[in-house]
């Protein structure tokens, strides 16, 4: 998992006719990597640099080490990532919908 300190990304996926199309872009404070902790298997969103990007990485094994030493603590990570996946998506869902009103 990778917290972005400074710089901005870009996140893309592919779509219908292998046409790539950008889901958003993350700033500091932001995290990216997050959903392949929890799928094995080739990602299908591509991450790129938009300039300069520094980032600080959180390993699954450190993360698998902090559930069985300090297991409130793992809840807690878990918990503030579901709330910022939801975040995400909400706020997608959002600028989906205003390119087609």
């Amino acid at each position: 998992m990778y917290f972005i300190t400074a710089g901005q990304v870009e996140l893309t996926s592919q779509g219908s006719g292998g046409r790539r199309y950008r889901q958003a872009y993350l700033s500091p404070g932001m995290i990216f990597g997050e959903i392949a902790l929890g799928q094995a298997g080739r990602q299908l969103t591509t991450v790129r640099a938009m300039g300069p990007v520094t980032t600080r990485v959180l390993t699954a094994q450190v993360i698998s080490a902090l559930e069985e030493s300090d297991p409130q603590l793992a809840i807690k990570l878990w918990s503030a990532l579901a709330r910022d996946a939801y975040t995400s998506v909400e706020q997608m869902s959002r600028e989906s919908g205003a390119r087609f009103e």
